[in-house]
């Protein structure tokens, strides 16, 4: 990056400086992305491998001198027929929603009645400078 030490002060001079760091930091970032991915492919394979040997061996965990590997599970949920968990939900209970609020909807609601959220909704404001060509 390059020496600033003479500040721009117009705002043409501001965004053009703004615009200029950040397409320097994006092209690293992309050249720190292409030169990690040896490694990243590299320790992928190592840890798929290691999966492999513990599968075969039918076990979830071994310890070395070196380290541990260990097998960890999850899951993760998508929701295919909102109509469907919603009925299943009302019957036996809320507890597999995570309730949140879509944005747009929430502005309309908010503008027709005189600046209010809906009731259960606490509104948080922020701002920002953004800057684009």
């Amino acid at each position: 990056m390059e020496d600033n030490s003479q500040v721009p002060y117009t705002m043409e001079e501001l965004i053009k400086q703004f615009r200029m760091v950040k397409a320097e930091a994006e092209a690293l970032g992309k050249e720190q992305a292409e030169a990690m991915k040896p490694y990243t492919d590299a320790m992928n394979t190592i840890k798929n491998f290691v999966l492999l040997k513990l599968d075969e061996q039918k076990e979830t965990l071994v310890n070395t001198k070196e380290g541990t590997a260990y097998i960890s599970r999850g899951i993760k949920g998508k929701v295919d027929n909102r109509d469907a968990l919603l009925e299943h939900c009302a019957e036996h209970g809320w507890g597999l929603l995570e309730l949140g609020v879509l944005l747009e909807p929430l502005k309309e609601f908010i503008d027709q009645s005189g600046g209010e959220p809906p009731p259960g909704v606490t509104i948080e404001s922020w701002r920002r400078c953004n800057i684009r060509k």
